[in-house]
């Protein structure tokens, strides 16, 4: 598998993770591997930075 990111979605009822694979190096293969809710004790207001432990 290639590189893999990523990205945050944000819908009416909050915001969600999800991080995506790319099969080679070009995004028109790219698979879906996970999507959660980001915990909000875990991550800044904005959900795009990890708090440090």
């Amino acid at each position: 598998m290639g590189p893999s990111f990523l990205a945050r979605h944000i819908l009416p009822a909050g915001t969600i993770h999800a991080v995506w694979g790319m099969i080679n190096d070009t995004a028109a293969n790219a698979v879906l591997v996970t999507d959660y809710l980001p915990d909000k004790d875990k991550w800044d207001e904005h959900s795009t930075t990890r708090r440090k432990a």
